[in-house]
């Protein structure tokens, strides 16, 4: 599994449809909307429309718990980089850097109360989370493919799932 170094345009995606990603998105969902009530204090750390972008693509990726089944949906470019940067501030804050003290405090704060986890658990989170969201396989493109076209099962669509499946795992999600 390789992530893309940067995305230019939308693209389509495979997205997990069970109990733990719709778990992981909304911690992650839920957070950064959180982030946005701390928004005077979180300034300087990530824009506010940022933010808004971030929590609104993962928020928007929450699927059916239905095992053994995948959706395909179509990433807004500029709404994945957006979370990309939310990551990057979540990782600074979570490794202690001053300029994050203040969104690091809230966070764990909130998080704790709210989820009863802390800010390193919500930084692997989102990291996983957007592991899955840029997951660039050739077997993700076979199964978006035939998802899309609605072509019959076969050994390779099978083959193809059981690949992205793997992928996810090795990111971290539990599926």
């Amino acid at each position: 599994m390789t992530a893309s170094p940067s995305v230019d345009s939308d693209r389509p995606v495979l997205l997990p449809a069970t109990a733990e990603w719709k778990s992981a998105v909304r911690l992650v969902s839920e957070s950064l909307e959180t982030a946005l009530v701390f928004a005077e204090g979180a300034r300087c750390v990530l824009p506010r429309l940022t933010r808004e972008n971030a929590a609104d693509l993962v928020g928007d990726c929450a699927t059916a718990d239905e095992p053994e089944t995948v959706c395909v949906t179509v990433l807004p470019a500029y709404r994945l980089e957006a979370l990309r940067a939310c990551h990057d501030a979540l990782a600074r804050a979570s490794a202690g850097d001053p300029g994050t003290k203040f969104l690091a405090d809230q966070q764990s704060y909130y998080l704790d109360l709210a989820h009863g986890t802390d800010l390193p658990d919500l930084t692997r989170t989102t990291a996983m989370v957007l592991a899955v969201l840029t997951l660039d396989l050739a077997a993700a493109s076979t199964l978006i493919t035939h998802l899309t076209v609605g072509s019959d099962d076969d050994a390779s669509m099978r083959t193809a799932y059981d690949e992205v499946v793997a992928a996810w795992r090795l990111a971290g999600l539990a599926c």
